[in-house]
């Protein structure tokens, strides 16, 4: 007995196993970072800001309770959490109160490092703070970036309009036609509730597609470049998202041949704007340490720009996501029906993709299969990230595209395929675009279109059905 107590004395004496001594250590040190530094382009140590478990993070950061915070927190970075959060005053609720916009300032706060941030975000996701399904987070200074990349798409355009007397598109300057196609819709492999805007009933609307190289300059489709096919669905009912186009009867689908986007954040795509008008685009993915390479980024690219397609009957996919009603989002892919051919000959000619779209259409009909993922887990298929593939959905056909045999060279033809407009947000609401890179889109795609039409002084109107030009 008189042993027990000297034992219960002596660890009472050096504080062992009581409430002081664990607050005396606490488990992250003062300085101790979870999140990647903003100069960094490597996110193989770290959390990136705008990911799932960042916004998890903030949003506990930002609205758990004084209780919360302590229950889940060492007392010490609890302490600095919430005098952070409360400003100079220390009393929540009033003017001096503190949101964090990034987890780069919940980071800065004392004694919160990686031990802490592991802690606020498994709460978050045991109590309805993490992102659900279809739900977006807008980031502070999103309106500014995507003005700015307005601003230098703008001055680029009418530069390159100085010299070309043509006023092109800032990207996918090059198309290889402008096509008549049908669409006819399949909704069986939907749930009720989501056959809804376009998917709504089982019908056949008539298209114009554009297929284009992804480069801002008109180069040899031999050079390595992204692909895209941009679907124009007409005879389309409802007002659209647009206040421009609200009455228009057409809806547009954009996309490109690659699962997934090369740029995660509006501040990266502002940083591989600046370098592909200067003719570096990959520089965009590199740095001079090896160790700081935007990895995820320069794969996504990779796996565009090594592909060598033998036309433009190819596969494509939208990368950024897409609501389907409330609560819910989708990813889009066009995979042609039959084979693929790849492999460009030695001696391609220069417009070696529209002659080969020519010849195959002269010699009859193409048809793509459309489908649609759904987002099944926003943790691993997120909404803010466009450089993540959702590749545990699996894509469920809803339509089938229908391309006609058809010629689509005449000057008439191409002169009508300059002048279309493309932009994701020329939808109905029910498809609405999601995320950070649609977001800057709105913005960018629309100013665009607006310089271009002006500087060429042709109409900006949509097309109400086919036309077979000479």
């Amino acid at each position: 007995m008189k042993l027990r107590l000297l034992v219960v004395a002596v660890l009472f004496a050096m504080g062992c196993g009581t409430e002081s001594e664990q607050d005396s250590t606490p488990p992250d040190g003062e300085s101790d970072s979870f999140v990647i530094a903003e100069d960094s382009k490597s996110d193989a140590n770290g959390v990136q800001e705008g990911s799932y478990e960042a916004i998890c993070v903030l949003n506990f950061a930002n609205t758990a309770s004084r209780d919360e915070i302590y229950d889940v927190l060492h007392r010490w970075p609890a302490d600095g959490l919430w005098e952070a959060r409360n400003g100079v005053d220390a009393e929540p609720g009033t003017a001096d109160d503190v949101t964090f916009t990034t987890v780069e300032q919940v980071d800065d706060v004392d004694w919160v490092g990686f031990f802490s941030f592991r802690a606020m975000r498994n709460y978050a996701e045991e109590n309805g703070l993490c992102p659900t399904l279809g739900e977006e987070t807008v980031f502070e200074g999103e309106d500014a970036l995507a003005d700015e990349i307005a601003r230098l798409s703008e001055e680029e355009i009418q530069k390159n309009f100085a010299n070309d007397t043509l006023a092109r598109r800032d990207a996918h300057a090059k198309a290889h036609g402008c096509v008549r196609a049908n669409v006819t819709i399949d909704n069986s492999g939907l749930d009720p509730d989501e056959r809804i805007g376009v998917f709504a009933e089982n019908r056949q609307y008539p298209a114009w597609i554009r297929f284009s190289n992804g480069n801002p300059v008109i180069q040899n489709d031999t050079e390595r470049d992204a692909r895209g096919m941009a679907i124009k669905l007409m005879e389309v009912p409802g007002d659209k998202v647009l206040e421009r186009h609200r009455q228009e009867l057409t809806q547009d689908f954009l996309l490109i041949n690659g699962p997934a986007f090369f740029v995660r954040t509006p501040e990266d795509y502002l940083e591989f704007t600046k370098n592909a008008f200067d003719g570096e685009a990959l520089s965009f993915f590199f740095d001079l340490n090896p160790l700081e390479w935007n990895i995820r980024e320069l794969t996504n690219a990779l796996q565009i720009l090594l592909a060598k397609p033998a036309s433009p009957i190819m596969q494509y996919w939208s990368t950024t996501p897409y609501a389907l009603g409330e609560g819910a989002a989708v990813k889009y892919t066009a995979k042609p029906c039959g084979d693929i051919d790849s492999g460009f000959p030695d001696d391609a000619p220069f417009d070696f993709m529209s002659q080969t779209l020519a010849e195959r259409l002269a010699e009859g009909p193409e048809c793509f299969d459309f489908m649609l993922q759904r987002q099944l887990d926003p943790a691993v298929m997120p909404i803010e990230d466009s450089t993540i593939a959702w590749d545990d959905s699996e894509f469920v056909k809803v339509a089938t595209i229908d391309i006609e045999q058809q010629t689509f060279l005449s000057d008439e033809q191409v002169e009508f395929c300059e002048n279309l407009s493309f932009n994701p947000w020329h939808t109905l609401p029910e498809h609405k675009p999601l995320g950070n890179i649609n977001r800057t889109r709105r913005v960018v795609y629309d100013a665009i279109s607006l310089m271009r039409h002006e500087l060429n002084m042709a109409p900006r109107a949509e097309p109400t059905g086919h036309i077979v030009f000479d």
